[in-house]
């Protein structure tokens, strides 16, 4: 009898120990949740852009051996605020940043636009590229805001 006791001892402690972990995992996730929310929040707050890679185009020069690739995005204003000024610079794999980025691109809160960034010899760069936004708020002449995308373009070869 006092086998059966300490089993059901045992296996009442076993649940309870599994209910407070769960309960535990279940705060842990409430709070990686809220946090989120904070950074959207303040992403929203500084009308951070966001980058989606649409495609590309090749364009060879005539009467060189030069070829272009021209790799376009829909940029978007997720914020409440403009951003303005929003520069997309690409970097390959091994972190060397492609030359020319684009001219400027502003945008009002929810906005989003057409940016075409074109690269020279795009043959010489490791893919897929990185995408990297650049901007600054429209209240404000500094900080430059510096945002890595999770966005990737692919290699067009």
């Amino acid at each position: 009898m006092a086998i059966v006791s300490a089993v059901i001892a045992g296996l009442s402690l076993l649940v309870s120990g599994g209910a407070l972990w769960f309960a535990r995992s279940a705060d842990k996730r409430a709070e990686r949740a809220e946090t989120r929310a904070e950074r959207a929040d303040r992403r929203a707050e500084q009308g951070q852009p966001s980058a989606q890679y649409l495609s590309y185009r090749i364009v060879e020069v005539p009467g060189r051996d030069t070829v272009l690739v021209k790799f376009m995005f829909l940029i978007t204003n997720v914020g409440a605020a403009g951003a303005r000024h929003i520069t997309v610079r690409l970097r390959d794999q091994t972190g060397v940043e492609l030359p020319k980025p684009p001219g400027g691109v502003s945008l009002p809160g929810g906005g989003d636009k057409k940016v075409t960034v074109t690269v020279q010899d795009p043959r010489r760069y490791s893919y897929p590229l990185k995408v990297q936004l650049q901007w600054q708020h429209w209240e404000h002449q500094e900080p430059l805001y510096i945002h890595d995308s999770s966005e990737i373009v692919p290699s067009p070869f």
